[in-house]
Parts: structure tokens; sequence; C-alpha cells
């Protein structure tokens, strides 16, 4: 039947040229059949007839610019959109267009001030206010894009796509609350069909996310577990794993991991959970199994299984000679990373290779050192090493510091969040360290702000 209308449809525009050649109509016509049947190259150059027929028309120029852009051509996009706009100045879609086209050509200033020229003609206009909203992000202008998109949400609440990207764009500044709220109210404008089940799965999920970044972990794991039943992904079955984690329930963490292995048993993000659970669980054999068969791939999960590896082979089976295998091996491919480094270390010392830890240690950057309490209180091991008592009581202290700023830093960054329950818990787990009389006094300021709130 389509095929059958644009057949008609084309063979009536090359009627109409054939009778008027001076009539643009015609070309328009055939050029638009060109479009429908993704004929591009046919229908720019009919559309360049046109234009050269009737250079004060706008449409050929516009028509012949989306066409470019569709083509990736953005100079001659541009070069073309810009005639439209000289002919047409007050036509928003020739102002979004020549956004498009300045953003495909990297010029995102432009851009923007072509969305917003289109935005100021037709206001609320929805193609225009998602690019500028995403054009806003890709430069780091996360609060006017926050901007542009709650104008479009206030006129639109039903709107899911912005109200997803709003959230999305509030998730950028750290606002877990107002993100949790705007995918709240993009999930009830999904209907219950199973055509819609993926949207549902990924926005159920991305609440699951804010949820958990709230500390209400018992909430993200009913969202996730919502997200899973709606449309199983790996990201929620990860995401349930982790906060099953968070929670200390760590069989049932096992549980869903090994569901998401079921369906992907290629997942190795999901092994890498798994190896670190089992670990944590006692089943160490199972976990080193995991563990050393991922270290073999790339990329984070290679790295982060050469660091739980070594550190199980070390802390949990006394293995100092297989630890200190693994741990070279993964110091020679990732020898960045602190972990890995201080694994090296830590063994080589438990193995009495006081010269080949100093090695190690003294090649990472005094400021590297300072900020990680695994390779401060290394150092003071090292120190201990070699007598040098002074020295090792310096570095323990310095960790304990750290440990405690860490405490510190964890309960201001609940409170900002609102969650009492978890800055109460690192106020109490910073107290008993010994460390600067400021830290304390910190702390101590915190615990009667919680008291009188």
């Amino acid at each position: 039947m389509l095929a059958q209308k644009t057949d008609e449809a084309r063979a009536l525009g090359n009627e109409v040229r054939s009778l008027d050649s001076s009539n643009i109509l015609g070309a328009l016509l055939v050029a638009s059949v060109d479009i429908i049947e993704d004929r591009s190259a046919a229908a720019a150059d009919v559309l360049k007839s046109a234009a050269r027929l009737d250079p004060e028309n706008w449409v050929p120029e516009y028509l012949l610019g989306l066409v470019l852009i569709g083509q990736r051509q953005a100079r001659e996009a541009i070069h073309h959109l810009r005639s439209a706009n000289r002919n047409q100045p007050r036509s928003a879609a020739v102002h979004h267009a020549l956004g498009v086209a300045f953003g495909l050509g990297g010029e995102w200033g432009k851009a923007i001030r072509a969305f917003r020229e289109a935005l100021v003609l037709a206001p609320g206009r929805r193609e225009s206010v998602l690019a500028l909203a995403h054009v806003l992000l890709r430069q780091d202008e996360t609060e006017d894009a926050i901007g542009v998109l709650a104008e479009r949400v206030s006129a639109w609440p039903q709107d899911r796509e912005v109200q997803e990207l709003l959230a999305h764009s509030y998730r950028e500044t750290n606002d877990y609350r107002a993100a949790k709220r705007h995918l709240q109210v993009a999930l009830q404008s999904i209907p219950e069909d199973e055509d819609y089940a993926i949207s549902r799965a990924r926005v159920l999920n991305n609440i699951g996310f804010c949820s958990g970044h709230l500390r209400q972990q018992e909430e993200a794991a009913e969202w996730y577990s919502r997200s899973i039943k709606a449309w199983p992904t790996m990201e929620a079955f990860r995401n349930l794993a982790r906060v099953y984690r968070e929670l200390g329930r760590l069989e049932s963490a096992l549980g869903v991991i090994a569901n998401a292995l079921a369906q992907n048993p290629d997942d190795a993000v999901a092994k890498l959970l798994g190896g670190v659970t089992a670990a944590q669980l006692g089943y160490l054999d199972e976990a080193i199994s995991t563990l050393k068969g991922l270290t073999s791939g790339r990329g984070e999960v290679a790295q982060d299984a050469y660091a739980s590896l070594g550190r199980i082979l070390a802390d949990e089976k006394r293995d100092y000679s297989a630890a200190l295998e693994v741990s070279l091996r993964g110091h020679q491919r990732f020898p960045e990373d602190a972990v890995i480094v201080n694994n090296v270390a830590y063994v080589n010392l438990m193995l009495g290779n006081v010269d080949a830890a100093r090695a190690v240690l003294h090649g990472v950057p005094e400021a590297g050192i300072s900020q990680s309490i695994y390779l401060t209180a290394t150092m003071g091991l090292l120190r201990l090493w070699q007598g040098d008592l002074e020295g090792a009581v310096n570095f323990y202290r310095a960790a304990e510091r750290l440990a405690q700023r860490m405490h510190l830093e964890f309960a201001r960054a609940y409170l900002r969040v609102d969650d009492r329950r978890s800055a109460e818990e690192h106020i109490k787990r910073g107290f008993p360290i010994k460390g600067r009389q400021s830290y304390h006094d910190d702390l101590r300021e915190l615990r009667l702000y919680l008291r009188e709130a």
C-alpha cells in the first residue's frame, strides 16, 4: 500500500515538473518521496535544483539542510539552513535544525543559541527542549538544563522522556531526592502493557539507584526487585546484589548473582561480585577460583580481581607466596592501583622481603601514600621492620587520622542526604580512633547537632 502511494506521489510530482519546470511543488513532492524511501542523495539533487529555481523560498533550503544532517554533512547543512533562516527568520523548525547541524559540527555554543531561539519562537517545543538540555548537559551546564526541563514538565508533567532526563540532570548534581521524585512521576505515565516492560524496568532500576544513594537500602532492594520482575537486566541484578551486600544479606546477594549468571554466564562484573561475596561468606576456594578466572580479562574487572585475590590469599589463606605471585602479576599490569601496590608491599613484608617492599613503596608518590589508609599503615609496618619505631608510630598515627577523617566526611555526607542513622554510625566509629583533636571536636559537634535536631 505504501509503495503504491509513493509511486503515485512520485508520478504526480514528475508530471507537475514536466508541465511547469519553474513550479517547485513538483520537485518538493519528488524529493519528499526520495526522503521517505531513504534515497537521500537523489533527494539532495532534486532539492538543490528547487532551491535554484526559487531562491527566495525557504522550504527547499530547509529540507536540503535536513537531508544533509542525515548524511552527517554539518558544514553544508549549516550553509543551506542559514539560507532558509534568512528567508524565514521566524521559523522555530529552521532554528532547531540549525541547532542540530551546529551540534553535529561540534559548535556547541552556536547549537545552544539556535535551540534557545527556537524556544523563543515556539515556547515549550518538545524537540527543542530535549535537544537543548542534552547539549547543556554535554557542556556541563547542568543547572541550565534543569531549568529548561523543569519548565517543560511544569506544563506537561506526563512527558515521561523529559521527566527522565530531568531526573538524570538532578542525579548529576547529586540531588537524588529530586531525581527520585521525577522518576516516580515518570513511572506513573508508563502503561502496564508488556510493550512497555523495558521502559518500566529502566525507571524502576533508576528509582532504586536514587534510593540507594539516599541510604534507603531496603526500599532500593524493593525497586530493583520490581525492575527485575518487569524485565530482567544485568544492571538491576548487579544493583540488587550490591544493596544486599550493604545490608549484610550476603547469602541473598549470592543468590541474586547466581540468577544473573544464569541469564548471562559471561557477565564479568557479576562474577566479580560473586567472588568477593563468596569470600566474605567463607567460601574461599570458590572465591579464589572465580577471581583467578577474571584476572585474565581486561579493564577494571581484572584490576579489582587482582586486588581482591591478593588480599584473600594473604589475609584469609595466609598463603603469602601465592599472594605475592598474584600481586606481582597484577602490579605489572596495573602499576598505579594503590590496593595492588599495597598488597605487593605488605606480602613482601610478611615474607621478610624488606628491600622489595621498600622499593615498591618508594615508587609511590608521597601524596599517594598520604591519601591511602592502607598504604600509610603499610609504611608504618615497613618502619617497624627497619627498626624505626618512631617512624612507625608516626605513620600509624597518620593512618588513624585518615580513618577518623574518613568517618567524619562520611557522617557529613549522610547528613546532607538526611540519613541520620548512617551519620550516627560513622560518628560512633570515628570517636574511638586516636587522631587530631580538631576531628574529635568536629565529630562531637555533629553528634550534638543530631541530638538537638
